[in-house]
Formats: C-alpha cells, structure tokens, sequence
C-alpha cells in the first residue's frame, strides 16, 4: 500500500480485517473475508441506512480511494460482500434478540 495513506485514520476496521487477512495469507491460512452489508434497513431517524446495492457504490469506492486500494489489490480474490436486504421481520426479530 502506499506510503502516504493513513490507515488510522478514517476505515480504521475496514483497514484492520484486511491487515488481518494478510497476516493469515502470509501464514498459509485459507482465510477469506465476508463483509455483510444491509439494504433498506429503516431503524431510527438517528442513521440511514442505503435502500439499494446500488446506493453502497459510492460510500464503498470512497473507502477503497481513502485507503489507496486499487481494484486488483493482491487479496481482492479473498474479500467478498454481500448485500442483505431488511424488512420489517428481520427487523422486528433482531431487535427482539437483543
């Protein structure tokens, strides 16, 4: 990764599971990496959530150009994402869990 990018600053977490994910490449781990994000989540009025993958595009590439991450970084082959969208149940069932 470049020099002159700050991974303390800013994606700290999305910065740290990637410095985790090459420490166990570097020991011959098959480890991979699943970011689950949520779509049309309506919680509270204190966050919002994107309504669609399509809304995640944006927020995702200014974290990738914040971190300096070109699109065919050398664990891109092992970080994955997947988008999951809630409703009221899931909602409602996760909120009751808790």
């Amino acid at each position: 990764m470049p020099n002159e990018r700050n991974w303390l600053n800013g994606y700290y977490q999305f910065a740290n599971r990637l410095a985790v994910l090459n420490f166990l490449h570097e020991q011959q781990v098959a480890a991979r990496l699943l970011f689950i994000y949520f779509i049309g989540d309506k919680g509270d009025a204190r966050r919002s959530c994107p309504a669609s993958e399509a809304e995640w595009k944006a927020p995702l590439l200014r974290q990738k150009q914040h971190l300096g991450l070109p699109s065919d970084h050398p664990l891109h082959d092992r970080v994955h994402s997947i988008f999951l969208q809630v409703d009221n149940r899931l909602a409602a069932a996760a909120i009751f869990e808790n």
